[in-house]
C-alpha cells in the first residue's frame, strides 16, 4: 500500500511538471506582471524571460554600460521601429516597453532602435538578467 501511494505521488508530480504552463504576459496590457515578478527573472537568461512573454517583441534599443558606473541595458518594445516614431509624435509619450539590465557589455550603442530579429534573440538570449524596468504606455 505504501509503495502504491509513493508511485501515485511520483506519477502526479511528473504529470504536473510535464504539462504546458501558460505564459506570464499574454498581452501588452499585462506587461506590469514583469515588474511585480522581477525577482523571478533576475539571474536567469533573457531567453527565459522572453519565453514568458506572448506578445511579439518588434524593436530593441541598446545602451552599453560604463564599467563601475552603470549596467548595460536592452530596451524592448512591442511596436516596429517605423511606428515607434509616429507613436511618440501622436501620443507625446513612449509606448509600453520593458528594459532589461545585463552584466554583458558587447553591443553597440543604439538609441534610435533596431528591428528585433530571431538572430538577436539567439545572440542576446544567453545574457543574464540583472534588473527589469517596466513602463506601461498610456492609451
Amino acid at each position: 500500500m505504501k509503495n502504491s501511494i509513493q508511485a501515485l505521488t511520483v506519477l502526479l508530480i511528473l504529470l504536473v511538471s510535464c504539462t504546458g504552463r501558460a505564459q506570464m504576459v499574454k498581452s501588452v496590457d499585462e506587461i506590469d506582471k514583469l515588474d511585480s515578478n522581477k525577482s523571478y527573472f533576475i539571474g536567469k537568461s533573457i531567453k527565459h524571460l522572453l519565453s514568458e512573454i506572448k506578445p511579439e517583441i518588434k524593436m530593441a534599443k541598446f545602451v552599453p554600460g560604463t564599467p563601475g558606473i552603470n549596467r548595460s541595458s536592452i530596451t524592448l518594445f512591442f511596436i516596429p521601429v517605423n511606428k515607434y516614431k509616429q507613436y511618440a509624435k501622436d501620443h507625446k509619450h513612449e509606448p509600453s516597453y520593458f528594459r532589461v539590465t545585463v552584466k554583458e557589455n558587447d553591443f553597440e550603442y543604439n538609441w534610435k532602435g533596431l528591428e528585433w530579429t530571431p538572430e538577436m534573440e539567439k545572440k542576446f538570449g544567453c545574457y543574464i538578467v540583472q534588473g527589469i524596468f517596466v513602463a506601461k504606455g498610456r492609451k
